[in-house]
């Protein structure tokens, strides 16, 4: 579901970029899913930043 979300979103946000690069439904799909994926698992340096001056921990 996530995926449709992310590719309802880039269609309607750069239709030219699609139209003219051209990508194939399981291309966009895959980038998608990287996209995901990498939201999901992104460390966020103010956190870190935050944890290692002794903040604590939630």
């Amino acid at each position: 579901m996530a995926v449709s979300k992310v590719l309802t979103y880039v269609r309607n946000s750069v239709p030219d970029a699609i139209r003219n690069l051209g990508p194939s439904q399981a291309q966009l799909e895959t980038m998608a899913r990287a996209k995901i994926s990498d939201a999901l698992t992104r460390r966020d340096a103010l956190t870190d930043a935050l944890r290692d001056a002794g903040a604590p921990v939630r």
